[in-house]
């Protein structure tokens, strides 16, 4: 029985060593296919190897040549951002100069155009001087006449100041009644407001020329553009006569050329003259207030 079992044993050693044998030999061929087939890949790839290194080889040769154009390039690029440096540095020079030359422009046009502005100025006042002159010798006439009026009006209120006194002395003298006195007072008013009327109307006379444009002995742009009737109403309002023409006013004013000698020496004369006026004027109303009775003595 144990010699039975040894055998067995034995026999199953033997089969078990011819299994493993047979696996070693399996895996050994498994390995030596696996050893071939990574010797092909080998060489295949030795030989791509050797192709992608004449590719390199012809890359590096390509990347040399290329290199050395874009070197020449380079130096061709560099060129031209040298010249094209310098065109734009010129273009700059003439864009200043442009736009020096536009400045200057400009400035003299600005300066042409204020002198044509000046020059219109010039031109203008000139003209509104000429003016001034053919009114200050057109209004002159006016203003004596007015004067000479209100002269012969004082002198005829100082006539019947002078016949209220010498009533008043008749009066005092004869005795007078009460009733008469009284007369003769009221009168003496009605004489006395119509001085203070009539030194009223010039008075509004000058207030209402100066607002039409009158100033002085001027007139100016306003007085000589309304029509010559508003100005003969305005006259004939003020003064109760129209002592200018219409015909005279309505003229057209005419340009005078005279020298600035002249004009220095007309305008001289013509203040010396109206404060001349205006001092006669001063010491006529100053005769006319003193020999004015008052009420006092009107009432004695």
């Amino acid at each position: 029985m144990f010699r039975r079992s040894r055998s067995f044993l034995g026999t199953v050693v033997v089969l078990c060593a011819l299994v493993i044998f047979g696996y070693g030999l399996y895996m050994y061929d498994l390995q030596s296919m696996r050893l071939a087939n990574v010797e092909a890949s080998n060489r295949y790839l030795e030989r791509d190897l050797k192709g992608l290194n004449k590719n390199i080889e012809k890359d590096e040769k390509k990347l040399k040549s290329l290199e050395a154009k874009l070197e020449s390039e380079k130096h061709g690029l560099e060129n031209i951002k040298g010249e094209l440096k310098v065109e734009s540095e010129q273009r700059q020079a003439r864009e200043i100069e442009l736009i020096d030359i536009g400045a200057k422009f400009t400035t003299s046009s600005n300066e042409k155009e204020k002198c044509l502005k000046e020059m219109a100025e010039l031109k203008k006042l000139l003209e509104n001087l000429e003016i001034e002159k053919k009114a200050l010798t057109d209004t002159v006439g006016t203003y004596e006449r007015a004067a000479k009026k209100a002269q012969d009006e004082i002198a005829s209120l100082n006539s019947e100041v002078d016949q209220l006194r010498k009533d008043l002395g008749k009066a005092s003298e004869s005795a007078l009644s009460n009733e008469e006195i009284e007369a003769l007072r009221a009168e003496a008013d009605e004489d006395k407001a119509k001085y203070h009327a009539n030194y009223n109307d010039l008075t509004e006379l000058r207030e209402a020329l100066h607002k039409v444009g009158v100033e002085g002995l001027r007139r100016d742009d306003h007085w000589t553009s309304i029509t010559s009737e508003e100005r003969s109403i305005i006259l004939e309002a003020i003064l109760g006569t129209d002592i200018i023409p219409d015909s005279y006013l309505g003229a057209e004013i005419a340009v005078v050329e005279r020298s600035e000698d002249d004009l220095l020496e007309n305008s001289e004369i013509k203040e010396s003259d109206i404060s001349e006026n205006d001092a006669e004027n001063q010491k006529e109303e100053a005769i006319v207030q003193v020999d004015a009775p008052s009420d006092e003595q009107l009432q004695h």
